[in-house]
Formats: C-alpha cells, sequence, structure tokens
C-alpha cells in the first residue's frame, strides 16, 4: 500500500541578503536609532537559507543558532544528517518537498522544546537513525505536508512524543515502532504518535488532519496512544496495517489499539481504520478507562482484528473494531463496522462490568464481522449499550449470539429502530444472546443458530427480551418469557414470519469513510412498511421518516430504514473551534464543526457582519466534505468575526447552523 501524500509544490520564498541579518544584529546591539537609520525594525523577520553547498548554512542548526522569533529557515533540498534542537519561538522551516529535503536524526530529527512556542515544520521527511522519535514537541507546533518514516523510541513515541498542542496536516507516519524491555509492559505507548497527556491541568490537544498513519507499531496503541487528560480531533485519516503487538511474547497484558488507544477524550471523523490490529483488545480502537468521551462518526472500520482466539492471562482478546472499557460515553455516528473479527465482539467489544459506562451506537451498522467465541456483530459484558436506527447483519459468532452477546451480569442492550437479520451462531442466538436486552421498533428475523434449548430453535432469540413494542419478530420460540406488546409482529419454528426485505446493501456502491452504511431496505408490501412507531426523524441513511410507503398512512416503518423515505434535511451542525463567542482567535484560524446526521458536504461563510452577510464576506468554501476548513486569508486584529456552516445531505436536502461568532486577538 503506498501511504505518500500528494504534496504541494514548494512555496517559493525570498531569500534576503546577509545584511539584513547583519542590520538585526546592529539592532539588537545599538538600539532603534540604528534600526531607524538602516531602513528595518527588529520585528522584521528574515529567510535563512540552507542547503547542502552554495547556501549561507549547509546545516540546519547552524541556521536555528542564529535565527530570532519570526524567522523561516528555507531547508534546500538534500539529505541532513543531524538533531535539531530548536529553543527560538515563532520559527518556521519548510522544506524543499518531502521527496527532496531529509532529515535523518542520529536521535532525534527535531526537538521543539519547551521555549519554541508556536512553530511550524513543512514539506519535509523524517528519519530516525537509532532511537529516540523523529519529533519531540514541547511546545505548540504545526507539521504539514512531511513524512515521518522508519522512526523509533526506547519508550513512548516511535515517530512524534508530543507534550505540547500539535496539528498535523496531510502528514504521513509510516513503519514506526518502539524498542520497548522485554520485562516492562509500561513501555512501548504510540509507534507512530504518543500523546503526553496532563490528567492534572488537562491538555495538550492535537489536531489530525487529512494524514495517514500506516504500519507503525507499539505495545499499545500502535498509530497512536492518547494519555489521559489530552484531547486528539482526527479527520479525514486513513490508518492501516498498524498493531499493537507484544513481538517478544513476554508480556501479555499488552497488544491493546493497533491503530489507537486513548484514555484521554477523542473524536474521530471521516476516518478510514483497515487491516489493524492487536494482540488483545481493539484491533482498530481500544478506549480505556477513566470517563473521558468518545466520538466517533461518519468512518469505516473494516478488516481489523484482534490476534487470539481463547482466554489468555491478559483476559478475552475482544473487539475486532473496536473495544470499550471506560467509565465515559462512547458514541459512535454514521459509522460502518465490517469484516473485522475477535475472539468476542467481532465488531465491537465492551467490557465495562465495574466501570458502567455507555456506548450509543447510532444510524451505524455492524456487517460481516466474525467472533471466535461470542457475539459476532457485538459483545458486551458490563454497561449499557444502545442500537439505535442500525443494522445487524451477516455477522458469526462460533460461539453464542451471532448478532449480539449480553454476558450475565451485563447492563441493558436496547434495540431502538434497529434491523437485526441474517447472523449466524454455532452455538445459540442466531440473532441475539443476552441476559437483559430490549426492543422496540425493531425487526428481529432470518437468524440462524445451530443449537436448540429446551423451547425451540434459538434462530432469532436465545434468553427473553423486553418488548416496547412495534418489532417483528422471525421465530419466538427459544426466547424464553417475552412480554410481547399487541403492536408486535411474531411468528414461530413451524410459521415463520418473513420480513421480507431487501439484500445488504451500501446505497453509493462503496465502503468508504463519509458515504451510506450497510442497510436492508423494505419490499414493496413488506409487513414492515408503515406500521411502525417512535423513531427518529431521519433513518438510517439520513433520509426523512416517517413518509407514506405505498399503503396510504404516513407512519414510520419497522427497522432501521425507510422505505421511499424523502430527501432528508441534515440535523444543524455546531462548532466546535472557534467557540461560538470566543475570544483571543488567532487572525488565521482553523475552523471546526461537529458532523451530523445526514451531512454529507458544507458550505462555510466568514464574514465581518451578521446575516445577510452581504459585502462583508471576507472568506467562504462550498462543496467541501471535511468537517474543518482554514481560509487563506489573515484576519484583523481586535476585530469580530461571524461564521456560518450550511450542511447538505446527498439527495440535496439543507439546513443552516446558527450564526458564531468570535473576536480575534
Amino acid at each position: 500500500m503506498n501511504f505518500h501524500m500528494p504534496h504541494p509544490i514548494r512555496r517559493q520564498i525570498h531569500l534576503f541578503p546577509v545584511f539584513l541579518k547583519f542590520q538585526r544584529l546592529l539592532c539588537l546591539l545599538f538600539l532603534s536609532s540604528v534600526c531607524i537609520a538602516l531602513g528595518g525594525t527588529m520585528a522584521g523577520a528574515v529567510t535563512l537559507d540552507v542547503c547542502p553547498s552554495a547556501c549561507t548554512y549547509s546545516a540546519i542548526q547552524a541556521a536555528v543558532d542564529v535565527a530570532a522569533s519570526g524567522d523561516v529557515i528555507d531547508i534546500g533540498p538534500g539529505t541532513y544528517v543531524e538533531v535539531v534542537q530548536v529553543n527560538i519561538p515563532n520559527l518556521s522551516f519548510v522544506g524543499a518537498g518531502s521527496a527532496s529535503t531529509i532529515v535523518e536524526g542520529p536521535l532525534s530529527a527535531f526537538v521543539f522544546n519547551a521555549s519554541a512556542g508556536d512553530a511550524s515544520l513543512n514539506g519535509v521527511t523524517l528519519h530516525s537513525q537509532v532511537t529516540g522519535s523523529c519529533i519531540q514537541n514541547y511546545a505548540d507546533l504545526v507539521v504539514r505536508d512531511s513524512i515521518l518514516e522508519n522512526c523509533s523510541n526506547d519508550l513512548n513515541g516511535g515517530g512524534i512524543y508530543t507534550s505540547g498542542d500539535l496539528v498535523l496536516e496531510r502528514v504521513t507516519v509510516l513503519a514506526s515502532h518502539l524498542h520497548y524491555s522485554q520485562i516492562n509492559s509500561i513501555e512501548g505507548r504510540g509507534g507512530g504518535l504518543f500523546v503526553d497527556g496532563n490528567p492534572i491541568r488537562g491538555g495538550p490537544t492535537v489536531r489530525i488532519y487529512d494524514s495517514a498513519f500506516g504500519a507503525n507499531e507499539a505495545l499499545y496503541g500502535g498509530g497512536i496512544y492518547i494519555g489521559s487528560g489530552a484531547k486528539v480531533y482526527i479527520d479525514g485519516t486513513i490508518f492501516s496495517d498498524n498493531s499493537a503487538h507484544d513481538s517478544t511474547g513476554l508480556l501479555p497484558y499488552t497488544g491493546r489499539g493497533g491503530a489507537i488507544r486513548t484514555f484521554g477524550e477523542l473524536h474521530v471523523t471521516n476516518s478510514t481504520f483497515f487491516y489493524n490490529w492487536a494482540d488483545l483488545f481493539g484491533g482498530a480502537i481500544a478506549v480505556n478507562w477513566g470517563s473521558a468521551p468518545v466520538y466517533i462518526a461518519t468512518s469505516v472500520l473494516f478488516e481489523n482484528f484482534t490476534n487470539g482466539e481463547t482466554f489468555t492471562a491478559g483476559g478475552l482478546p475482544s473487539g475486532g473494531g473496536l473495544y470499550v472499557e471506560s467509565g465515559g460515553e462512547v458514541n459512535v455516528f454514521g459509522t460502518e463496522f465490517y469484516g473485522n473479527r475477535s475472539g468476542y465482539g467481532g465488531g465491537i467489544g465492551v467490557y465495562n462490568l465495574l466501570q458502567q459506562g455507555t456506548v450509543n451506537l447510532v444510524q451505524g451498522s455492524l456487517a460481516y464481522n466474525t467472533a471466535d467465541g461470542d457475539g459476532g456483530g457485538l459483545w458486551v459484558y458490563g454497561g449499557n449499550v444502545t442500537v439505535n436506527t442500525s443494522t445487524v447483519s451477516l455477522n458469526l459468532a462460533k460461539g453464542n449470539g451471532g448478532g449480539a452477546y449480553g454476558a450475565y451480569g451485563s447492563g441493558i442492550i436496547d434495540f431502538k429502530s434497529s434491523t437485526i437479520v441474517d447472523n449466524l451462531a454455532y452455538g445459540t442466538g442466531g440473532g441475539l444472546n443476552a441476559n437483559s436486552m430490549s426492543l422496540r421498533n425493531s425487526i428481529l428475523a432470518r437468524n440462524n443458530a445451530s443449537i436448540a434449548n429446551a423451547t425451540g430453535s434459538t434462530d432469532d432469540c436465545n434468553q427473553s427480551f423486553d418488548s416496547r413494542d412495534h418489532n417483528l419478530v422471525g421465530t419466538v420460540d427459544g426466547c424464553g418469557v417475552l412480554n410481547l406488546l399487541p403492536n408486535d409482529l411474531s411468528g414461530t419454528d413451524t410459521a415463520l414470519l418473513d420480513p421480507q426485505l431487501g439484500p445488504l446493501t451500501d446505497s453509493d456502491g462503496g465502503i468508504e469513510a463519509g458515504t451510506y452504511t450497510h442497510v436492508h431496505i423494505p419490499l414493496t408490501g413488506s409487513p414492515l412498511v408503515d406500521s411502525g412507531l417512535r423513531c427518529a426523524n431521519l433513518d438510517q441513511n439520513g433520509n426523512r421518516r416517517p413518509v407514506d410507503g405505498g399503503t396510504g398512512t404516513r407512519q414510520c416503518d419497522r427497522g432501521a430504514e425507510e422505505l421511499n423515505a424523502g430527501c432528508g434535511s441534515p440535523v444543524p451542525t455546531t462548532a466546535l473551534e472557534p467557540l461560538d463567542s470566543g475570544s483571543n482567535v488567532a487572525l488565521q484560524p482553523l475552523f471546526v464543526w461537529e458532523p451530523k446526521a445526514g451531512a454529507n458536504t458544507y458550505n462555510v461563510k466568514l464574514a465581518t457582519q451578521p446575516p445577510p452577510f452581504g459585502t462583508s464576506i471576507v472568506a467562504e468554501v462550498s462543496g467541501i466534505t471535511a468537517t474543518h476548513w482554514k481560509p487563506e486569508v489573515t484576519l484583523l486584529s481586535n476585530q469580530v468575526y461571524y461564521w456560518q456552516v450550511r450542511a447538505f445531505s446527498l439527495c440535496g436536502g439543507t439546513k443552516k447552523s446558527e450564526v458564531f461568532s468570535f473576536t480575534t486577538s
């Protein structure tokens, strides 16, 4: 797989003559009168040129040693073997592009110390020859259009170690790893990136946009490890072939989070995770302990896996796509779990027995996932899980619970307006096998199980469930004691009730972040059509409901998807950055907003006056799929600005956000 990201043409930078450097030195020595006489100011930044030959400097460190705050260090094509120590604030390092400017650190390539605030690094490739993260960041750093490859460290953060705020834009972190001890399982965190959180004062904040993490390895968090107190925002990023793996075989409690392991706050949007794996928990993502919120939206996790089938000294291998062991709230919206595998919970594994956290899966799908034990799509052992307006289909459990399994002592698994069909268990409960579960306006049918119980087959369910009305169950035999309500539809082993659903389909024909998730659409004449109640305003793929499905009655369909659904309008978005009514905002801010149900693209306007914006618009963008935008303008200081996001659904429905405002620094 090629992880190389496109990079812009090298920015042309004017090279100031040596005279200007001499002028600045005179300014410092003889104060402002000399500066005025020479026609310059102390605030004037200069560009320091670096290249192997014919430039003022042949080493990057040599340029840094004479630089002042605000200077630009232009690094020409070539390979530079050095450790660059940065102690001066507000320096910009600009390479000739990642294919041309290469920095190989004997240890780290770049170290941004605490005094090096507001630094930036663009257009380079970094390697570390021995041990030392390619970047060590203790300041505020922005990295763009760069590649970090074959980096390593003895402890944490093979590619990047950061305890300061960090922004990565169009950055590839590839094949980075850790030289961890064979006897200390506390080491080895974050093969690609280690975010050193501070649980007392909070932070740092890390933002990752349009980037890639590939083939990185660690004991915990093969791609990224997020410490307690940190906040990480990820949008439009690919994670592939990362692993949380103990190559020594001596550390049984390791191997958690093939792509990401987090103890901090995590927001993931429009991102793709595939072929990541872990020895134990979370082939793609592992959420562990603490109470920090986690939000995963409009993303895809497919063919990730954990590398075990049975109980080990470290626990039950669980969560091929996502593993949750947290006392916080985990919200997963509009996300696909497809073809993942684990010992328990092929798609999602939840082990919150002591934590009592909550997991909410909304407008998503669990399809073609496999558990070598229980819970082909979903495995729950403690905590409360809600599956709302989602599809659980074609999952396989070689034990029990083809669609979902809830262990004894678990909280409630609550299905609302969801579709659980065509799952298979080699044991009991082809569809559901749970100690405590409830269904409302949902479909549980066409599942298969190899083992029956005393009351009949367990094709659709083994053990009872609490009906909240308006469900359709193919066969209730084997389901135990039920409290079916008058509007429930049910069949038996000898008289199966067919929901008359179409095949599992992705409405736009592909598996990629930000597109439709897989659904079964009711067929014309299905008993599901116009017979449900108490559904959300949008179906699984963001279409408006309820609508008349051909019966003459405008009423919800049962299950996740609506027949003949109308064009839905997206839910209005909310601002993440800058915060509404915020102050002291940078003059070149990054705008970030939350993805919302039904939204496919966004238009954004930025103006100096509230609506109608008219001629006060200073920047705008249309038709972007990302949930962030950085306009190419410099704003005025101490000025109030107004911005608004307009979301569009795939069918053209639209909804404006509120008008947000902020004041610049």
